[in-house]
């Protein structure tokens, strides 16, 4: 999936858990970014979900992998999709 540093919160078992919490938060804007230099770069991006409690995170990807990441699983869905479409075509 392109990850290597991202801290996701083990209370999600499940990508289909996930990815739903990720696109809720996004859309509630409950993303902080953080940046550990002078120059202020983003080098997290930080899912919270303050409904939970504060300080509780869903996700903490390293800014490089959150592309990445989005990439995999935009072609995951995109190719199911397609499955699904020829799946129904042929019945």
């Amino acid at each position: 999936m392109g990850l290597n540093a991202v801290l996701i919160n083990p209370d999600f078992t499940y990508i289909k858990e996930l990815i739903i919490a990720l696109r809720h938060l996004a859309a509630h804007f409950m993303i902080k970014v953080e940046s550990h230099s002078e120059e202020l770069l983003i080098n997290e991006i930080i899912f919270y979900d303050e409904e939970k409690g504060a300080g509780y995170e869903v996700a903490r990807f390293q800014a490089n992998e959150l592309l990445p990441f989005l990439r995999y699983y935009s072609n995951w869905l995109l190719s199911n999709l397609k499955a699904k479409a020829q799946h129904t075509k042929v019945q």
